[in-house]
């Protein structure tokens, strides 16, 4: 990190601590959603999901050299994908009717 200039370890602090900001948004609204506004789940990971896409979709716009193995990497992100889609599909399957 000594060898960058100032300037580019500002823009990298910076830019670290919004991402940190934007998780930790999302990860409070979802939670309030989860416990206040049952009715929002669904809303909530079309959220997480189109977030997930523009991501990906910049991080090809704005390729970023990367050096070593990232198979870990993609598993992973797969793996986070898979789960957003089966909680989606779950979160609008239709609940059955208790008989009463």
């Amino acid at each position: 990190m000594s060898t960058y200039p100032a300037a580019a370890l500002q823009v990298a602090t910076t830019s670290t601590a919004l991402l940190g900001l934007l998780h930790l948004s999302i990860a409070l609204i979802s939670v309030l959603a989860l416990i206040r506004y049952r009715a929002m789940i669904p809303l909530i990971y079309v959220w997480l999901l189109f977030e997930f896409a523009g991501r990906r979709v910049l991080l090809n716009i704005y390729a970023i050299e990367r050096t070593g193995d990232a198979s870990t990497a993609l598993i992973m992100n797969l793996a986070l994908l898979t789960l957003m889609v089966v909680g989606f599909i779950f979160s609008v399957w239709p609940r059955k009717q208790k008989l009463v």
